[in-house]
């Protein structure tokens, strides 16, 4: 019983699980364009530090970005166009970190992460003559070979002081999200946070 106990508290004392919400941006890679989409994202993590230097950190994240304003005229025809995409994502990052203080620690990050297209959408508003229609479409719908999975890579740094953490890092997917186009299309983006380390 004092065996298991003492293992309990070697675990916990090297464990942390962490919540927090940041900003987004990612682009669509197509052909060499990249496509910008603005959001957010919210979730949480849990740190386990092998020793004092290295860690390996498992999350579950939501996110959702969006693509505003594609304005097309043609004609006296215009036509507004909005692209939005709801992510969840599991990343598996491995950590190295250095604590300068006993609140201050600095540490890098690297790893894989999983992630699905929960819900994607295409809204359209056409304005003619004084008169203007809207309309949604999935985005699965109409395009069965856009992919919902990807399998990104990425890293980045995160600054821990007292109970707060700020972290920036980028992520870069490996799988073509649509197999039938003339090309490749990649989603790719950078994420800036903060968080609320439970100790």
């Amino acid at each position: 019983m004092t065996a298991i106990l003492g293992l309990t508290l070697a675990v916990s004392a090297h464990a942390q699980f962490s919540a927090g919400a940041g900003y987004r941006g990612s682009f669509k890679t197509y052909n060499y364009t990249n496509v910008w989409y603005n959001g957010y994202y919210l979730g949480g993590d849990y740190n386990y530090r092998l020793n004092d230097l290295f860690g390996i950190a498992a999350g579950l994240y939501f996110s959702h970005q969006s693509q505003n304003g594609i304005v097309e005229q043609t004609n006296g025809l215009e036509v507004d166009t909005t692209i939005k995409d709801n992510y969840l994502s599991v990343p598996l990052y491995f950590t190295a970190g250095y604590n300068f203080t006993d609140d201050l620690r600095i540490s890098l990050f690297a790893g894989p992460m999983l992630s699905i297209d929960m819900l994607s959408s295409i809204t359209t508003t056409s304005s003619a003559l004084g008169a203007t229609a809207t309309g949604t479409v999935d985005s699965f719908e109409t395009d069965p070979d856009y992919k919902r999975f990807d399998c990104m890579v990425g890293g980045g740094m995160a600054i821990d002081y007292s109970f707060l953490r700020l972290s920036l890092g980028y992520n870069y997917g490996l799988i073509d999200r649509d197999a039938d186009a003339d090309g490749l299309l990649h989603r790719h983006g950078l994420h800036i946070g903060l968080a609320y380390i439970f100790k």
